[in-house]
């Protein structure tokens, strides 16, 4: 971040990248499943969740998971993580 840059808070972060409470999202630092080696791996897949809430203090967002993954059913994550699941 450059110094001239404008310090955003996490909801604004968020609504900058078109995302808002209730959107599902793909948080890219979760894995589900076998964690495999290697990067490439068709089984290497990303966690998806529900947005559930902004949180200031530590920043971030609170992801809410169907099912659990790996013994948890939310998790804390930066909105640079996140990519929206598009719905079929």
């Amino acid at each position: 971040m450059s110094a001239n840059a404008p310090n955003l808070t996490v909801a604004e972060q968020l609504a900058a990248r078109g995302l808002k409470i209730g959107d599902r999202v793909v948080v890219g630092s979760v894995l589900v499943g076998p964690i495999p080696r290697r990067k490439t791996d068709p089984r290497r897949r990303p966690a998806e969740g529900t947005i559930e809430a902004v949180v200031e203090d530590p920043p971030g967002i609170r992801i809410g998971f169907d099912h659990l993954v790996r013994g948890t059913d939310h998790c804390h994550a930066a909105v640079s993580e996140l990519t929206r699941v598009e719905s079929t």
